[in-house]
């Protein structure tokens, strides 16, 4: 039975794309009045474990509960998607799967430091922030923490969004690895954000009957999701037997997502939920 409140199933920290480290992060859930949540962070469980060995101050209210969890970034059917990983058995650091997702996304800052090393910017893999996956965000903070740029958020902009200069592709498992690597740890795969990707459930339901399902869920009470659609994709969850969950995505305080309000910015209320899963919606 989940403790009266607010829920959230897709938060990042600094170890990530976030720019709150795990203690502000669950000192700002608090302040949301989110009692249970999941840190998913790109292809990396160090927020999360970070999160989980904090010394907790009843100050700061009660600590919210956290699920394990972690966005992966991944191909299905020859198309880049985001799944989200739920209440897998942790691994460890030395885990096979997880050492190939972050050396792909150290070869990936790695190609793009190559690139800026060519037009005159000295910057190493050293310069980023502390983590076992970096991504375009740390190198956005390095690049603005050594004066080439007035914020992280400028630098991005500039040279690291998709399509910009200094853009390099990241190499991703195939979407059978993945589950099969959930599954083996015993977790629930779950499709972030599928409006995203596809800009019609009927897009998907195509996808879903030529490359195959492996989804337990689909994240449709996402904080950016059409509510003026939600009804086809229930409909579309109902036919393929998926469950439906939700989270606010959040990444920065200035962002305007707020962790606790997913579709419509409306609360994610935990007497709704079974699991990580709504029981009914609202």
């Amino acid at each position: 039975m989940s403790t009266k409140g607010l829920f959230d199933f897709h938060l990042h920290t600094s170890y990530s794309d976030g720019s709150l480290s795990p203690e502000k992060l669950l000192r700002y859930l608090c302040q949301c009045g989110v009692v249970e949540a999941a840190i998913t962070d790109h292809d990396t469980l160090d927020g999360f474990w970070a999160a989980e060995a904090l010394a907790w101050c009843s100050d700061w209210g009660p600590r919210p509960r956290l699920r394990i969890g972690m966005e992966i970034s991944t191909r299905w059917g020859g198309k880049e998607i985001h799944v989200l990983a739920y209440d897998f058995q942790a691994p460890t650091s030395l885990d096979p799967f997880l050492q190939v997702l972050h050396q792909h996304r150290r070869d990936r800052i790695q190609r793009a430091l190559a690139l800026f090393h060519r037009t005159g910017f000295d910057l190493s893999l050293d310069d980023l922030p502390p983590t076992s996956a970096p991504g375009r965000w740390h190198l956005a903070q390095a690049l603005a923490a050594k004066g080439y740029a007035k914020s992280p958020e400028s630098a991005f902009r500039k040279w690291l969004q998709r399509g910009r200069r200094y853009y390099t592709k990241l190499q991703t498992a195939p979407v059978e690895e993945v589950a099969e690597w959930v599954t083996e740890h015993q977790g629930l795969m779950v499709l972030a954000h599928p409006h995203v990707y596809f800009a019609h459930p009927d897009h998907l339901e195509r996808q879903l009957r030529s490359a195959g399902n492996y989804f337990a869920g689909l994240e449709l009470y996402h904080s950016t999701f059409p509510e003026s659609s939600l009804l086809e994709w229930v409909d579309l969850a109902r036919r393929w037997d998926l469950k439906i969950t939700g989270g606010s995505d959040f990444h920065h305080v200035q962002q305007g997502r707020f962790p606790g309000k997913g579709l419509g910015r409306r609360p994610l209320f935990t007497e709704n939920l079974n699991g990580i899963f709504l029981d009914h919606l609202s």
